[in-house]
């Protein structure tokens, strides 16, 4: 090494935590110095307080900011994460709507102690609602498409009103489907 520290290279070394070549977070950067003179490395700490402090300051300059497009990845997920509150925000205003309003054909995904099952709306009177109650249960959300056939559909029953709201507010009934019929 020679020693001369007349001019030094500062080389900024950073990077960022990808995912599918998509930068998500930068990882903390940090600096090496090498001589102009000699292309040797030169450790931090070799260096005198006065020649430390001038490598920080220039090291902390706007010059070597940590570039925005490390954080590309991040503000995705932020927007798909702020997408998917929203629309599950939206679903529930749209489902209290539902629930209060019930309509003919109106699908209610039970939760039951044993698994899950279905209610098909029949009747709407201004008080009760009669549902069809399938005889069949899953195990699983994933099955309920399953198991709606009009054939599992043979028992009638009267509900209240409150009694829905009820059943809803305490997540019994946990999804309210209603098919938009085309004009």
């Amino acid at each position: 090494m020679c020693n001369t520290k007349t001019k030094l290279n500062l080389l900024v070394k950073g990077g960022f935590i990808s995912v599918f070549f998509i930068p998500i977070l930068p990882i903390k950067k940090d600096y090496t110095l090498n001589c102009d003179n000699c292309q040797k490395s030169i450790q931090k700490n070799s260096l005198n307080h006065i020649e430390k402090e001038k490598v920080i300051n220039a090291f902390k300059s706007t010059e070597y900011k940590i570039p925005f497009l490390h954080f590309t990845g991040f503000l995705i997920l932020l927007s798909v994460l702020s997408f998917a509150i929203y629309t599950g925000v939206e679903a529930t205003k749209e489902e209290k709507i539902h629930i209060r309003n019930p309509e003919i054909g109106d699908l209610y995904r039970i939760k039951t102690p044993t698994g899950y099952t279905t209610f098909k709306v029949n009747k709407v009177l201004k008080d009760s609602v009669y549902v069809f109650i399938n005889n069949m249960e899953t195990t699983g959300y994933s099955g309920i498409d399953k198991i709606n056939i009009n054939e599992n559909y043979n028992e009638l029953r009267s509900f209240s009103k409150p009694e829905l709201l009820k059943m809803y507010d305490q997540n019994i009934i946990y999804q309210i489907d209603r098919e938009i019929l085309e004009p």
